[in-house]
C-alpha cells in the first residue's frame, strides 16, 4: 500500500467524527479542524440546538442540513471510494468507541469494521506485535484481552509481578496463589537478617507443562525485569535488565507424576549464575545469542553451550509502567551443535531443530544426541552453511589485546589458542561471503574489525582514532591464515599483509599483565 499523505489522513479522521456526530446530533460539541467560517456565513443561527432525534422519514432531511450546517458535504459519498485499504489504514487510528459508531453510519464501513484480518489484525498487531491467536478466535477477542491487561497492569502496586503473572495465567490459566503443588511451585532464595535477598532473582517459578509431544518442567524467573518500581538507570523503555530467562527440562519416566515442588533443583542454581553473570558483567541475553560451559548443562549429558531464543509460549514484548521485557528462553545443546549453529545461523539452525525433533517447545534433553549424528540432517546443515554463510558478526573474548610497536612500526595482535578456531571459522564463514566480522574484548572493550577489502586483491591494516584495528583480509590473506595459523604458542606473520604479526600466547601470559 502507497504512503498516506498525513495532512489527508488528519482530515479524514476529524471528517469521520464529524460524520458520527452528525448522526447522533453532537454537531455543537465538535468542530473539523479544517472550518474557518464562522456559522453565521451559513445563515444559520449560532444557538445551540436541541438534540437531534433521527426517525423515521425525518432522517434523510436532518441528516442534509446537519451536513450542509457543519460544511462536510458528500463526507459518506467520498468515503465510500476510498479504497479499503486506506479506510482500514485510518480506522487503525480510532479507538474502538469510535468504531462502533462509525460502524452504524454506513454499511460499507460497518463490513470494514467487522472485518477480522482488514482491521482488527491492523490494529492488534500495530499495538502488540508479537500478539497471536490462542484461545480466542477472532482478533477482536485478542485486542480485548491485551487491552483488559494493560489496565490490570497499570492499576497494581506491583505492576512488574502482575505483568509475569498475567503471561503465566495465559499459559497455563492457573494464579500462582491459588495454583496446586502438582501444577506450580515457586522458590524464594534464603534471605539475610535484613530480609533482602542476596541472589539477583527474587523468585523462580516451576511449573509441570504437559502440552506438546514432550512433558516437561517449566522454569521462569522474576527479578531479571523491574518488579516493583524503577530502580535502574536503564532507559525508559526497558524494564530492568529488559528480559526475563525460562528454561524448559524433559521430564525422566520416573518424574511424570511428581509434583512441582519436587522438580530437579539444579536448574534453579543454573538460573541464579547466569542472572548473577549478567548483574557482574552488563552483558544481557537476547534471541540469536550463545554461551559455551565449562562443563556440561546439569553435570551429566553432552550438552556444554546454551543457545538462546524468545519463549515459545509465553507471552513477549510485555510492557509495564517501568518498560518493556521478554521472556528469554535457554536451550541445551551440543558440543558440534554449537559450532554448526555459529557457522549457519543460530535462529535458523533451532527452528530446523524444532522441526526435525518434534519438539516445538525447544525442550532441553539431557539424554538426547546430537542432530548432527543423523547423516541427513549433518548433510543438510552443510548445504546450508556452504550456501549462505555465517550470520554470526561478533566474537567475544575476554583475553585479547594489540599494540603497535614503536621501533618498527609493526601492528602485533595477541590472542589466546582457544580463540584461533572461532578466528579461523569466522573467516570461512564471513569474510568468503564479502561480510565483515568483530572480535571484542568484553573486559577492555578493545575490537578488532576484519573486513573484506574495497580492493579484493590488497590487504591491509589501520588503526584509526577511536583505536579500533581493522584488518582488510584478501582471499590471499584468507589463505595464508587457513593455512599457517595454528592452536599453538607463537608468532604467525603472513607474505600478504606486511608489519603484522599475529601472536598465539599461553594463558599464563595473561595472568602476568593482570598482575602487572
Amino acid at each position: 500500500m502507497e504512503p498516506v499523505d498525513m495532512a489527508l489522513q488528519t482530515n479524514s479522521i476529524a471528517a469521520l467524527r464529524n460524520a458520527k456526530d452528525i448522526i447522533h446530533g453532537n454537531t455543537n460539541k465538535r468542530k473539523s479542524k479544517n472550518l474557518s467560517e464562522p456559522e453565521e456565513s451559513n445563515g444559520l443561527s449560532t444557538q445551540p440546538k436541541k438534540k437531534l432525534r433521527v426517525r423515521n422519514g425525518r432522517k434523510c432531511n436532518l441528516y442534509q442540513e446537519e451536513k450542509s450546517r457543519v460544511g462536510c458535504d458528500d463526507v459518506f459519498e467520498k468515503f465510500e471510494d476510498l479504497p479499503i485499504e486506506l479506510n482500514v489504514h485510518i480506522f487503525s487510528f480510532l479507538s474502538p468507541r469510535d468504531l462502533c459508531t462509525i460502524s452504524q453510519s454506513s454499511k460499507k464501513w460497518n463490513e470494514i469494521v467487522s472485518n477480522e484480518k482488514n482491521l482488527w489484525m491492523v490494529k492488534a498487531k500495530g499495538r502488540w506485535p508479537s500478539c497471536e491467536l490462542k484461545k480466542e478466535k477472532t482478533w477482536r477477542e485478542v485486542y480485548k484481552r491485551n487491552v483488559k491487561f494493560e489496565e490490570r497492569i497499570a492499576k497494581s502496586s506491583s505492576p512488574g509481578i502482575t505483568a509475569i503473572s498475567i503471561a503465566i495465567e495465559e499459559v497455563y490459566g492457573i494464579k500462582l496463589e491459588t495454583a496446586s503443588a502438582q501444577q506450580a511451585h515457586c522458590h524464594s532464595p534464603n534471605t539475610n537478617s535484613n530480609r533482602r535477598s542476596t541472589e539477583p532473582i527474587q523468585t523462580i517459578s516451576v511449573f509441570s507443562n504437559s502440552d506438546g509431544p514432550i512433558p516437561h518442567w517449566h522454569y521462569v524467573t522474576w527479578g531479571l525485569s523491574e518488579l516493583h518500581e524503577k530502580d535502574s538507570n536503564n532507559l525508559e523503555d526497558v524494564s530492568g535488565w529488559g528480559f526475563e530467562l525460562s528454561f524448559r527440562l524433559a521430564k525422566t519416566a520416573a518424574e511424570m507424576n511428581v509434583d512441582a515442588i519436587h522438580a530437579p533443583a539444579w536448574p534453579i542454581n543454573f538460573l541464579q549464575s547466569l542472572a548473577r553473570y549478567v548483574h557482574r558483567t552488563s552483558n544481557v541475553f537476547g534471541k540469536g545469542d550463545h554461551m559455551p560451559l565449562n562443563k556440561p548443562l546439569g553435570s551429566e549429558g553432552s550438552k556444554t553451550a546454551l543457545l538462546f531464543t524468545t519463549d515459545p509460549q509465553l507471552k513477549n514484548e510485555l510492557k509495564n509502567p517501568f518498560g518493556e521485557f521478554t521472556f528469554i528462553q535457554i536451550v541445551g545443546v551440543t558440543e558440534d551443535e554449537l559450532e554448526a549453529a555459529v557457522a549457519w545461523n543460530k535462529k535458523s539452525f533451532l527452528r530446523l531443530m524444532a522441526q526435525h525433533t518434534s519438539n516445538p517447545y525447544l525442550v532441553t534433553d539431557l539424554s538426547r544426541p546430537s542432530i548432527l549424528s543423523k547423516p541427513e540432517m549433518a548433510k543438510l546443515l552443510k548445504e546450508k552453511t556452504e550456501e549462505e554463510g555465517s550470520t554470526q558478526g561478533l566474537l567475544f573474548v575476554e583475553k585479547m589485546r594489540y599494540l603497535k610497536e614503536k621501533t618498527s612500526d609493526k601492528m602485533i595482535l595477541e590472542i589466546p589458542p582457544m580463540v584461533v578456531a572461532d578466528v579461523l571459522k569466522m573467516l570461512k564463514g564471513r569474510i568468503r561471503y564479502k561480510r565483515d566480522f568483530y572480535l571484542v574484548n568484553t573486559i577492555t572493550d578493545s575490537v578488532v574489525n576484519f573486513t573484506p577489502p574495497e580492493d579484493s586483491h590488497t590487504s591491509s591494516w589501520k588503526l584509526d582514532e577511536s583505536l579500533q584495528l581493522t584488518i582488510s583480509v584478501s582471499p590471499d590473506l584468507a589463505i595464508q591464515l587457513r593455512d599457517r595459523l595454528k592452536q599453538q604458542v607463537g608468532d604467525y606473520s603472513f607474505p600478504a599483509l606486511d608489519n603484522f604479526t599475529l601472536r598465539v600466547v599461553e594463558l599464563t601470559h595473561w595472568q602476568n599483565l593482570n598482575r602487572e
